[in-house]
């Protein structure tokens, strides 16, 4: 589309003519494609343009083609474009006047080729420059495509621009992407004065950029990420479209970028990894649109303006791994006014509203308390982890109660959670307390939370809602629980269920987790035990550890409250995948969890979530396999343990099979364990035999 916005031809309409007549088709995402038989097609209408000799052709795709062209200078002014695809990466030594002929040249596309040799032209006609490996430092100083629309030269050798690009009113798209000798950016004044799009993604010889980079009003996206060289940034004086700037990986950038004015239309900031030390204050009111704000490992950073809560629009907050940073949090933040564009009307700054005032501006925060917390309104994520927070009080006085979804606050100092973590937030689905090493309970959480990692909390003693399943005052489990080396909780558990059940703890401490067949959940904790003894079936890692279990699911088969459990033991590694097959319908999935201790992981898969269509009886597979790597330790032991509702057999264990490995086999009998209350118990030895 970029090439044909540069010809006189309304390119929309034109695709839309040729979808009418059933030529194209094209994407929701822009892609357009047709039928093979119209490529053929119209392929051998520009081979007939000239059938011996494909320098006189429009188009040159054929690889000896271009080959040809390119490197014996066979080409004329009847060239219009060339896509370079070779059968395979290679090289192509240039002719230095390869381009001479070929004066109409609009497009050009190379896929994978290399290239060397020198160019001393390319044609002022291009529209369409899209040249990864550009072989010359320079672009050809007469080089003055007035009808470019993008110039894509990443990978490339170039250390400058030419001299000749001036004044292209056309070009949209700039990307010098991982140009490693890219030292400077030219004043760019006058240049390309509707530049939407500069991509200058890991040049990292990059220094500084020209001043004139901050008035380029029609620019969208600005993409400098992993200039690790950049230390300036210019300010950003008229830059109204701009909706994007990545500068993460600017490692010895230190100054925030100053901005002069409000921008209404930026949207996306990410300055992580940067050695920026504060974010001015003035960030509410200039960026007062701002809805995506990453500052992830920011190692300097150490202050936050109070104006930060001015945003009142921000969905995503990302401050993950600042350790040298203190939060501000206010009481309360009064709500900003922010108008459209056709308002005269002046901006309402936020500001701090203690107690008695809020009293005094009972109209404007009316008589539910809530109606005063309009920090963060919008906020879906917020990620501080790593930010040593120690006391999260600072939640009551936010305003996303009905908007957020995620809260990381892992390595932080607290010792316990706040009780409006449970009461106000209650569309919470994802809270993250990893190595939170201090935390001692997390008494009540959200309703709708479905995973909790409080992995590496060596102090935590108690989660009320663990316990309560425990004692059946609860009975929905978390879809995802990490409690590696949660020791004191997991004992904890332990001495709960030996107070409750006078008979195997370690079977009903399992049960909590199964307690709930609703929906499908996984957990790992330390391994204070093996796999239970009522796991259906078990056996050894051995060899490449792949295992299949054959269920036969009987016809009084229910479809609720039945499932699979999947259970793996290793020492400070699980990192296992399962697969679930019922008549070729597949359910995988891969677990990584990784400790300073044995570990035990568990899957709960109901049948219910499991997209198939046939009747009972048949056959479910199950296969269970480790992916081993050269530097960790493999698993110990794997298990499956059939779920049916109380004192009904609707599902038996077949027959399991260990490949040891791929050429050999080893048989062996299996004799299966009594089961819980949750499943049946099955007669007689069950085969356990590996193919030859």
């Amino acid at each position: 589309m970029h090439a044909l916005e540069g010809s006189y031809l309304n390119p929309l309409h034109a695709i839309e003519v040729l979808e009418e007549k059933a030529l194209v088709n094209t994407s929701e995402s822009g892609k357009i494609w047709m039928h093979d038989l119209l490529e053929e097609m119209g392929k051998e209408i520009v081979r007939k343009e000239s059938p011996a000799d494909a320098g006189r052709r429009s188009r040159l795709w054929f690889h000896e083609d271009v080959y040809r062209v390119l490197t014996e200078n066979t080409g004329s002014k009847k060239v219009k474009g060339i896509r370079v695809e070779l059968p395979r990466e290679d090289e192509i030594c240039l002719s230095a006047k390869c381009f001479k002929k070929m004066k109409n040249l609009q497009l050009f596309i190379n896929i994978n080729a290399r290239f060397s040799g020198e160019v001393n032209y390319l044609p002022n006609q291009l529209r369409f420059l899209d040249w990864p490996g550009f072989p010359a430092q320079y672009l050809p100083s007469d080089f003055n495509p007035q009808k470019l629309v993008k110039l894509n030269m990443p990978n490339s050798r170039i250390s400058r621009l030419g001299q000749g690009l001036k004044n292209l009113q056309n070009l949209k798209s700039l990307s010098f992407r991982s140009c490693k000798f890219l030292r400077e950016f030219p004043d760019l004044s006058g240049m390309f004065p509707n530049l939407e799009r500069l991509d200058l993604n890991s040049c990292t010889s990059l220094a500084e950029l020209h001043p004139s980079v901050g008035f380029l009003d029609k620019l969208v996206d600005f993409i400098l990420k992993d200039c690790s060289n950049l230390k300036m940034f210019p300010k950003i004086v008229n830059m109204k479209s701009l909706q994007n700037i990545d500068l993460r990986g600017c490692k010895r950038l230190k100054h925030f970028p100053e901005i002069e004015g409000r921008m209404e239309s930026f949207t996306h900031m990410n300055v992580s990894e940067t050695a920026i030390k504060e974010v001015p204050s003035s960030i509410g009111h200039d960026l007062f649109n701002l809805q995506f704000f990453m500052l992830q490992k920011g190692e300097n950073l150490s202050n936050l303006p109070l104006s930060i809560y001015e945003l009142q629009k921000l969905v995503y907050f990302e401050l993950t791994g600042c350790p040298k940073l203190v939060l501000p949090f206010p009481n309360k933040v009064k709500y900003c006014e922010v108008p459209t564009p056709t308002s005269n009307s002046k901006i309402s700054r936020c500001s701090k509203v203690t107690s008695s005032e809020r009293e005094s501006h009972s109209d404007s925060f009316g008589a539910d308390d809530d109606q005063g917390n309009l920090a963060f309104p919008s906020l879906e994520y917020f990620e501080a982890g790593g930010c040593n927070i120690s006391n999260c009080d600072f939640l009551v006085t936010l305003g996303c109660a009905s908007t957020l979804d995620t809260l990381n606050f892992s390595e932080s100092n607290f010792v316990s959670l706040p009780a409006c973590l449970a009461t106000k937030f209650i569309h919470l689905k994802k809270l993250n307390l990893n190595g939170c090493k201090r935390l001692q309970e997390v008494p009540g959480l959200p309703p709708n939370l479905v995973a909790l990692d409080v992995r590496d909390c060596v102090s935590l003693e108690r989660i009320s809602k663990l316990s309560n399943i425990l004692k059946h005052q609860e009975s929905q489990m978390f879809e995802w629980l990490d409690l590696t080396n949660c020791w004191r909780l997991c004992d904890n558990l332990v001495q709960e269920a030996q107070k409750k059940f006078d008979h195997h703890v370690e079977a009903h401490l399992f049960s909590l987790f199964l307690s709930s067949q609703k929906s499908a959940f996984g957990v790992v904790c330390p391994a204070i035990h093996e796999i239970p003894m009522w796991f259906s079936c078990q056996m050894d890692f051995i060899g490449n550890g792949l295992f299949e279990f054959y269920i036969q699911v009987l016809p009084n088969f229910k479809w609720h409250n039945t499932g699979l459990a999947l259970c793996v033991a290793g020492e400070e590694v699980l990192d296992w995948q399962f697969e679930i097959r019922i008549n070729e319908a597949r359910v995988t999935d891969r677990c990584f969890y990784e400790g300073d201790s044995a570990l035990l992981g568990m899957q709960y898969i109901p049948f219910d979530t499991i997209p198939f269509d046939s009747l009972p009886p048949f056959i479910c597979r199950v296969s269970i396999q480790q992916n081993l790597r050269s530097n960790k330790v493999p698993l110990k032991r794997c298990g499956v343990h059939l779920v049916m509702p109380p004192n009904e057999v609707c599902m038996k264990l077949s027959r399991a099979l260990n490949f040891r490995n791929r050429l050999k086999a080893v048989d062996h009998f299996y004799e299966p364990k009594s089961n819980d209350s949750h499943s049946s118990r099955e007669e007689g030895p069950v085969r356990t035999q590996e193919p030859n």
